[in-house]
């Protein structure tokens, strides 16, 4: 955004400037992420620039210690993420700022985030309500492969099912983000069953996992064949985020050699539920498009 800077004194010797990130940032603001031991791409961040926006703090050097990100789809509701500060500037009210300013951004929509333990009491703090929460499971082992007759590979003319079912799993409409995971995705997959597309699921590679999401499917035993295609022939660790509602999803993942992980909350802004969900959302994409 032309002309758009605030600064932030953290110091009489150091002064950030609070700018909005375009394609030159993305190097920087990978480096930010490994920082802190997360896994964000090029290929992550052009998506997340492609449907929405990133904020960051940067030093008269040039260097990125801080970022947020607003991801708006069709509906009322944002996704926040990607709130990193680099460690050698935390505590010092960075990660307070740039969501002070996401925040003064939503106009009329609420926002959504998926937290951090350390990151919680922030958000509390700013207004944000626990309605949910994810459970992160990794697997380092093969998972059982399997023939599933009604698993098909994605081709371009099932776009406009999976946009519907995706939508009707997710409680919103975001085809500008889901067009770009599809293009992104390591391995991408369809149900068909009596000639309809009843549920998909995309596999996404970055530098230490397979992230396995969105699944969508009509039942928990359709999510666990989706997955087992979509992870045969890969020997790297995998994960997948569930919401916490899929029990016996859960369950058929744990005896297929996933472990749990930990529960990040889901926490919204400006409302008290998250909009109406049809049951058929298995794994988020990624935590920060929820």
């Amino acid at each position: 955004m032309e002309g758009f800077a605030t600064y932030f004194m953290i110091s009489q010797a150091s002064v950030l400037q609070l700018i909005e990130c375009n394609e030159i940032h993305i190097k920087p603001l990978v480096q930010l992420s490994s920082s802190i031991d997360w896994d964000y791409n090029r290929e992550d961040l052009e998506t997340i620039m492609s449907t929405g926006r990133i904020f960051a703090h940067q030093t008269e050097q040039g260097e990125i210690v801080s970022s947020g990100a607003l991801v708006t789809y069709g509906g009322k509701m944002t996704c926040i993420g990607m709130v990193i500060v680099h460690p050698n500037y935390q505590g010092v009210g960075l990660g307070t700022e740039i969501m002070r300013h996401c925040l003064s951004l939503l106009g009329n929509q609420s926002a959504m985030l998926i937290a951090t333990e350390e990151g919680k009491p922030m958000y509390e703090k700013l207004g944000f309500l626990t309605v949910s929460a994810v459970r992160k499971y990794f697997c380092v082992a093969p998972v059982r492969n399997s023939k599933h007759d009604f698993i098909k590979p994605y081709d371009s003319l099932d776009l406009s099912s999976v946009l519907r079912l995706d939508a009707e799993a997710f409680g919103d409409e975001r085809q500008s983000f889901l067009r770009k995971r599809i293009e992104q995705a390591t391995k991408r997959r369809v149900l068909r069953k009596s000639e309809e597309i009843c549920g998909f699921g995309l596999a996404v590679e970055t530098s230490q996992n397979l992230i396995l999401g969105p699944i969508v499917a009509p039942t928990a035993e359709d999510a666990v064949a989706l997955v087992r295609d979509l992870v045969q022939g890969y020997r790297g660790k995998l994960r997948i985020d569930v919401p916490t509602e899929q029990k016996s999803f859960q369950q058929l993942l744990e005896q297929s050699g996933f472990v749990f992980v930990n529960e990040p909350p889901i926490m919204i802004y400006g409302v008290n539920s998250l909009d109406k969900r049809n049951g058929d959302l298995y794994s988020i994409a990624a935590q920060i498009f929820g």
